[in-house]
């Protein structure tokens, strides 16, 4: 038999990352070479729960929760998504018993004639009380389901394989299910029928992967790159092994989000950047934020902001011509602009990597714009909400951003500053900008090593601040939590136990 590594695995991972990740990361995944493994949280409840339901649907029509077990390995946390993601199965699936189908979808399925292999997660395969093939692909909370399930790379790639491995002409039915948020959606279909569209679709993907030029790019994808200890772009060489259930990275990686999470409850950054779990708990929505961000990018991308018809021109694009609100932040930014000097970018990523003193970490940042202006490296992190800080400088993420930056500053000769635009009409100053010296900046490299290494300790205290707690998108399910209540997870009736406390 030839060995499996002999050909290229095509995954929907691989095939998303083609359309905009790092081309050197996409041809060593293509090509299959070296990597250390990268921890994937959700595996851990996800293996579980699957598993389990595997031998279930054995001999049993349906799931029964009072069979399931939380292994006690998980967190108290990780338990609760369990028990209310094992509630929602039953209860989605109520109405449709099945048996077991015995077919092979575990391994990577071979494609001779276009010389890859196939590989996405297949978490049950079943039959019908019809007969008819069924697929379960199951998501926890963290996956969106599509309108038209066609459109969604892994039903693609699952009905192809299918078709691959046993038999095009039979129908099959596949269904993508949310088991957090109760969302689902079926097709059946005769794959021979799709099979065109689909050849189509696998090809262009290849096409995409093997097109892309072989150059690393520094970004946010470094943080959770398996290649990063072989990469020319970054210094040294980082290492580690690791098992699939592990959550402790072989290297640490933080994004100012992400570091900002560690400063403020070290439980939450385990529960939201290692373990990956579903938010229980509302928090405030980024989505105004994001849209003046592309707004101004936009406009700095088109030309010059002080531009009346270049602004017109874009926020007519975007259907916002009227908006006032809108208007009003970009009528802000340009008081603040430095254009038409010089940008070494708008949305520009950067990432950093240190080696010694131990440990290794890499920290990244996508940065809203990005100036060179009398001497300095002006940083500007666009602001539509409020703050109560009056530096700069104190804010955690505004610290990494300086720290990431800091090599490019100097190697351009340039003042390093980072400054915030508040530009909420409610706000008429910025904060004091932060313009960090050698101290400032080995103060900010200690703190990144000490949080680096409570982290490999698995040190993960929880914050005793309520306050902080009531902002939590955990507070309802963290065990430390000081401002407990009831995951706002939808609710459907199932049969058996509460699934939310077993």
């Amino acid at each position: 038999m030839e060995p499996t590594d002999a050909r290229p695995l095509i995954s929907v991972s691989l095939l998303r990352d083609a359309r905009d990740g790092c081309g050197l990361r996409i041809q060593k995944r293509w090509e299959r070479a070296s990597s250390i493994r990268i921890p994937f949280g959700p595996a851990r409840l996800r293996d579980a729960l699957v598993d389990q339901l595997r031998v279930q649907h054995l001999s049993l029509p349906h799931a029964r929760v009072d069979l399931l077990r939380a292994p006690e390995a998980l967190t108290p946390e990780e338990q609760r998504v369990f028990w209310h993601a094992a509630g929602r199965y039953a209860a989605l699936f109520a109405e449709a018993p099945v048996t077991h189908w015995d077919v092979d979808l575990d391994r990577a399925t071979v494609l001779r004639k276009r010389d890859v292999e196939l590989l996405n997660p297949i978490d049950l395969t079943l039959r019908g009380a019809d007969g008819m093939r069924e697929i379960r692909l199951l998501s926890f909370g963290t996956t969106t389901l599509l309108p038209d399930p066609l459109d969604d790379d892994r039903v693609r790639m699952t009905i192809l394989r299918v078709a691959v491995v046993d038999g095009a002409d039979a129908p099959l039915r596949v269904t993508t299910a949310d088991l957090i948020n109760a969302d689902c959606q079926t097709i059946e279909c005769t794959p021979s029928d799709l099979l065109p569209d689909l050849r189509t679709w696998l090809d262009d993907g290849i096409a995409a992967v093997t097109a892309r030029t072989a150059e690393p790019e520094r970004g946010t994808e470094c943080t959770r790159c398996q290649f990063i200890h072989t990469c020319p772009a970054h210094p040294g060489r980082a290492g580690g092994v690791m098992r699939r259930h592990d959550y402790l990275p072989p290297l640490i990686g933080f994004t100012p989000t992400s570091y900002d999470t560690w400063r403020r409850c070290p439980q939450q950054f385990k529960l939201a950047k290692l373990l990956k779990l579903p938010a229980s708990d509302a928090s405030g929505s980024p989505d105004e934020g994001i849209l003046v961000h592309r707004i101004l990018e936009a406009i700095h991308d088109l030309g010059d902001c002080h531009d009346d018809a270049v602004v017109d021109e874009v926020l007519n694009g975007w259907g916002l011509a009227t908006d006032q609100r809108t208007r009003g932040f970009v009528d802000r930014h340009r008081v603040r602009c430095p254009g038409p000097a010089s940008a070494l970018g708008h949305e520009y990523a950067e990432a950093r990597f240190h080696r010694l003193p131990l440990p290794n970490f890499v920290a990244a940042a996508r940065y809203d714009a990005i100036w060179m202006h009398d001497d300095r490296l002006d940083v500007r992190d666009y602001k539509t909400g409020s703050t109560s800080l009056s530096r700069v400088g104190d804010d955690p993420r505004a610290r990494l951003q300086a720290w990431i930056l800091a090599p490019l500053a100097e190697s351009l000769d340039l003042e390093l500053s980072v400054r915030f635009e508040m530009l909420a009409p409610e706000i008429d100053e910025d904060p004091e900008a932060f313009t960090p010296d050698d101290a400032d900046l080995g103060a900010i490299t200690e703190e990144l090593r000490e949080a680096a290494d409570a982290i490999l300790s698995d040190a993960f205290p929880p914050t005793t601040d309520p306050i902080t707690c009531s902002y939590c998108s955990y507070r309802s399910i963290c065990h430390a939590s000081h401002a407990p209540g009831t995951p706002m997870w939808p609710i459907i009736d199932a049969s058996g136990p509460d699934p939310v406390e077993p």
